[in-house]
């Protein structure tokens, strides 16, 4: 979770990681093996291995030392913030094995412990506790393809997974990567997909509802289908050229932006599903193109630009374990963000799930 990069803003989630949380699993046990466990448990899916024996002991420890805590206390006395963070992890993991009745029962516990703290939204170790609980609801909602939000952590804020204000590669485009990282064709295609959204995603009855009363629409006028049909002719030709020319490059970083932004048009444009066959396939191909791309230069150079890859690959893989790794695999560029662009992660994420919600409803009403 915590990036080797030198340069990061006392504001983002890495440092908190990095400084408050770090002091927090080293000066408590029952914290110490919850982290171990879920750091273990994210490794043991990445690599498809199953009962690790290291990850089970840090599990049974984190569980019988949570317990142990709470066994001890009086009426009186505060619960230590080191027990939440432990509870955390055993329902992170939960969660990513799809054990929902275990991390329901982890949550509902985490929930009441909160309650009963009266805390602010922070939580304490400096936010980087919210900011984690934030990060497993947004994985829930992308792995399981649910509207869950742990909204228990302050009341008066909105949920997480909200309305749509702004999509991840609009926020990648408008945080523009380095002169040299992308070629300006590649710049140029996904500019294009990312202003087509505003023609294209949207309502069938919302071309009929802004012509004049009594009117049909023009025939001179392109549909929404047209315009899809139009694009899909100029700009998937494009992105199957660039992706090849990448390959032949081994520019691992363009492979990867062209084939999400196949996936991605083909939802935005074609109303074609995230888990569709001929998604699935390109999602699987951007898998391994993103295994021997930069992790640091992702980071350092373009993070919103990975985590609208990784997240478009999640959404596209109908293996579990391949969404999992999607997301693993983005942790390091979500936690260098400075709040106000982890606002925007947010957002962006919401977005797609609306997006894959609209497309699978469509294709159930056509």
């Amino acid at each position: 979770m915590v990036p080797a990069t030198k340069n990061l803003s006392p504001e983002s989630a890495a440092y908190k990681l990095r400084t408050a949380w770090v002091n927090g699993y080293l000066s408590n046990p029952a914290m110490f093996h919850g982290v171990m466990y879920a750091a273990s448990a994210n490794l043991d899916l990445i690599n498809g291995e199953r009962d690790n024996p290291v990850t089970n002991f840090h599990r049974a420890e984190a569980i019988r030392l949570v317990q142990e805590t709470i066994s001890v206390l009086g009426p009186h006395d505060n619960l230590p913030l080191a027990v939440l963070a432990a509870t955390w992890a055993l329902a992170h993991v939960a969660r990513l094995n799809g054990i929902a009745s275990e991390a329901h029962l982890h949550e509902v516990g985490l929930a009441q412990m909160i309650r009963c703290r009266g805390q602010k939204a922070d939580l304490g170790f400096d936010g980087a506790l919210s900011f984690l609980i934030m990060l497993s609801d947004i994985w829930n909602a992308v792995i399981n393809e649910e509207d869950v939000s742990l909204d228990f952590i302050n009341e008066l804020q909105p949920p997480y997974i909200a309305q749509p204000r702004r999509t991840l590669l609009s926020n990648a485009l408008r945080y523009a990567p380095q002169e040299g990282l992308l070629s300006k064709d590649i710049i140029f295609l996904l500019h294009m997909i990312d202003e087509s959204r505003d023609k294209v995603y949207t309502d069938d009855t919302r071309t009929l509802s802004e012509e004049p009363s009594g009117q049909q629409p023009s025939s001179t006028q392109s549909s929404p289908g047209q315009q899809s049909s139009d694009l899909t002719y100029l700009l998937m030709p494009l992105l199957q050229a660039e992706r090849l020319a990448s390959v032949q490059r081994q520019d691992y970083m363009s492979e990867c932006c062209c084939l999400a932004a196949m996936i991605y048009f083909q939802v935005l444009c074609n109303n074609l599903p995230f888990l569709s066959p001929g998604n699935e396939t390109i999602a699987d191909q951007l898998f391994v193109a993103l295994q021997h791309s930069d992790v640091e230069q992702w980071m350092d150079k373009a993070p919103e630009l990975q985590l609208w890859v990784c997240y478009v690959g999640a959404l596209a893989s109908r293996n579990r374990v391949q969404r999992v790794s999607f997301l693993a695999r983005s942790k390091t560029s979500v936690v260098v963000l400075s709040p106000d662009r982890t606002l925007g992660f947010q957002d962006g994420v919401s977005h797609l799930l609306c997006l894959s919600r609209y497309v699978k409803q469509r294709q159930h009403t056509v």
